[in-house]
């Protein structure tokens, strides 16, 4: 009975010894045997190394984004057609999704994103009315530099978008300066204000000389307290802070269990070469070979308006996560305060803060606010107000996400949502809805703006 073998059985015997049968399976390429001795001769000495430790993640990364970057360039140059011809539906999905404006009007600048007033209302330079009238629009009121917090302050376009936008449509150029977490606050301003600054330039070139307003949250307003301090002279003389919950807290503080197990954890692997490795391997090499793969495969097949507008979104939140490895590298390196620790700050805001108007916001259900440390020291330097509000510390990162459609977006006037066409009940209802949703972080807005209108006329 037959099994199916070939008819030439693809193994030969020799005779080893007395008594003793070793069976050698035949190269499949025509030499005389593959045994396991014959692999190691002086022509391919010394073995190459096995790939044993790499993460699956980063052996396949080259060949899987090499895949798809071929995929994607197809696709791109036909443009999506293929895809379009194929399945009908998605020319309208695609124009939908278009169709939103996800990316608001942001506009990147020298490595900050800037939001510039209504067009129809205020002079922009790039972009002109219909009628050409643009000597009879106002300029802005002011630019409003914008700092968020520890974190979100990575991609503050995104995490602070309401109430940036919220600022930009009541007349202010915002420029929402972007950071990464640091022990050194010290060095977080200096790159701060190296970016700031160029920017600062081409907005003077469009608009002339505007007033900047510096306004920052938890330890964006921190940052901009110590550039009032230690960077006077190169701020750019700003005419006023706002301040929302300034946080000043040592290390020991603002992270639990710091000193007692996370620095000594991390400092220790840093020193072995295997934790090393280690940390390396699951902050650094694997974040990057997920996004290299992330990349290929949308570029390859995602729809071209989610290619614009979806997944420019997602790249700008990465930020935010990308703070992590330097971070930890820190604290590897043996950082256990920050510079300048609470008692430098409030000793050089007595001698060195010179910023002449200062509003000092906190909220009543804020349990990470430093606000009262400072208040007596910032009041002695510069003509300051205090505002509680009603809220906590989260209340100026508030979004509203159908804010983020261009369709049917009703803008602001004096903190209330109007519209220029004729809104259905349900629109309108849905609007007052809003303004109970969102009455902590109107009144946040509209004190902001109340304290600009007040000093402006004195800058």
């Amino acid at each position: 009975m037959a099994f199916g073998f070939p008819a030439r059985w693809p193994f030969t015997t020799s005779r080893g010894g007395v008594g003793r049968q070793e069976v050698r399976p035949k190269h499949p390429f025509g030499s005389d045997t593959c045994s396991r001795r014959q692999r190691f001769t002086r022509a391919n000495w010394p073995p190459q190394p096995r790939r044993r430790n790499i993460p699956p993640a980063l052996r396949f990364t080259a060949s899987i984004s090499a895949g798809a970057a071929e995929e994607g360039a197809r696709r791109r140059d036909s443009g999506g057609q293929d895809w379009f011809s194929r399945f009908p539906g998605l020319r309208i999905l695609n124009d939908r999704v278009r169709s939103l404006g996800l990316l608001g009007d942001w506009e990147e600048l020298e490595g900050n994103h800037v939001l510039r007033p209504p067009a129809d209302l205020y002079y922009n330079p790039r972009v002109s009315p219909a009628d050409g009238a643009v000597e009879d629009l106002p300029l802005p009121r002011a630019v409003l530099h914008f700092l968020g917090g520890a974190f979100l302050g990575a991609a503050p376009q995104l995490t602070y978008r309401w109430l940036l936008e919220r600022l930009a449509e009541r007349g202010f150029v915002v420029v929402a300066t972007p950071y990464r977490l640091s022990f050194d606050h010290l060095s977080a301003m200096d790159s701060i204000l190296a970016r700031f600054a160029p920017a600062a330039e081409s907005i003077a070139l469009d608009y002339g000389g505007l007033p900047v307003i510096g306004i920052g949250h938890s330890l964006g307003a921190l940052l901009h307290v110590i550039a009032g301090s230690f960077f006077w002279e190169a701020d750019g003389k700003r005419a006023a802070n706002v301040l929302i919950a300034v946080n000043n807290r040592s290390v020991d503080d603002a992270i639990p269990l710091y000193r007692a197990v996370i620095s000594p954890l991390l400092v220790e692997l840093g020193k072995t070469q295997r934790g090393n490795g280690a940390l390396e391997t699951m902050f650094v090499d694997l974040p990057n070979s997920l996004d290299a793969i992330t990349d290929s495969f949308v570029e390859a097949f995602a729809l071209p308006a989610v290619r614009e507008t979806v997944y420019p979104l997602l790249r700008q939140a990465r930020s935010i996560f990308r703070q992590i490895p330097p971070l930890l590298g820190e604290v590897a390196e043996g950082a256990n305060a920050f510079l300048p620790n609470p008692r430098e700050l409030v000793r050089a805001i007595e001698t060195e803060y010179r910023v002449q108007h200062t509003l000092m916001i906190s909220f009543r259900n804020d349990p990470l606010d430093d606000t009262a440390q400072i208040e007596d020291v910032i009041g002695e330097r510069s003509s300051m107000r205090r505002s509680h509000l009603q809220g906590t510390h989260l209340t100026p990162c508030s979004q509203d996400w159908s804010a983020w459609s261009n369709t049917k977006r009703p803008q602001s006037e004096n903190g209330v949502w109007r519209s220029d066409r004729r809104t259905t009940i349900q629109e309108s209802i849905s609007n007052q809805l809003k303004m109970v949703a969102f009455r902590e972080a109107l009144a946040l807005e509209q004190a902001i703006v109340n304290y600009v209108d007040e000093i402006l006329p004195d800058l």
